[in-house]
């Protein structure tokens, strides 16, 4: 059965083995993540118990609802160019990247100042929502995701992140066994984006490009957002459409000063 899918797959295109090979390497990403996030995830709700996981929760679901924002709807547009035109790549990454910079600390200043105006005297909430929301900045080096999908090099990525999920997943059951706090996770959440964003750039690196050559380009940020800005509404809709329900439901939580419950 085996020899025959070779011989098959060997009678394809080469771009379209390619492609293929592409979407198998993207497809045992989404099956490992899904399973260890599953496995992980239950853990950790039965160690936080419902008070502090709904809070955890909510904190991640805000602040979702704002990273629309910070990732500015720049995937495609910025996939596209460098397909289109692989010598404007140093020019398009980098200014990608500082604009999704940029994203994300409105994002983090935005998230911060709402939920300081919805729960003024809930410093726990405050603090959650401020650390998760830093990792949105972090997530700026998501850039160099957009030049492997361009090159249909989706194994180096999805190697870095499976890794990277694995050192998340051993430091959450850590945290478990030491008996830490909600915040000990949210702090490791933000961890995790800084050992996603190192591990984009090292696997940058390894396809020998380097990110010393990548520059800032005025008019072709003014191309990127004038395309994209359909992309963040859309995006928006999308985010406030499906997460909605569990932000009113987390605005119902009492303040955290009013509970003392297992993990805060």
């Amino acid at each position: 059965m085996f020899d025959r899918l070779a011989a098959l797959i060997q009678k394809l295109s080469p771009g379209l083995r390619q492609v293929l090979a592409n979407t198998s390497w993207l497809l045992v990403d989404k099956i490992f993540q899904m399973g260890l996030g599953l496995v992980v995830g239950i853990w950790v709700a039965r160690y936080l118990q419902p008070q502090s996981y709904g809070l955890l929760t909510y904190a991640f679901t805000f602040v979702s609802l704002f990273s629309a924002i910070a990732e500015l709807g720049l995937g495609t547009l910025v996939i596209r160019d460098i397909a289109r035109d692989p010598s404007c790549k140093e020019e398009t990454l980098g200014t990608a990247f500082v604009i999704r910079l940029i994203g994300g600390i409105a994002t983090l200043l935005l998230t911060v100042g709402i939920i300081s105006l919805l729960k003024p005297n809930d410093h726990l909430t405050r603090w959650l929502v401020g650390i998760i929301a830093t990792s949105t900045i972090l997530q700026a080096f998501k850039t160099i995701d957009y030049w492997f999908q361009s090159q249909l090099k989706a194994k180096y990525i999805v190697v870095s992140n499976n890794v990277v999920s694995a050192v998340y997943a051993v430091l959450r059951i850590v945290l478990i066994r030491l008996q830490m706090t909600v915040i000990a996770f949210a702090w490791a959440s933000l961890a995790e984006s800084a050992l996603r964003g190192l591990a984009m750039v090292i696997a940058y690196y390894i396809n020998g490009n380097h990110l010393k050559r990548w520059r800032w380009s005025f008019y072709r940020a003014k191309i990127l957002l004038q395309e994209s800005w359909p992309l963040v509404l859309s995006g928006l809709a999308v985010y406030v459409y499906s997460e909605i329900d569990q932000v009113m439901l987390g605005s119902l939580l009492p303040d955290t000063t009013q509970w003392h419950g297992y993990g805060y």
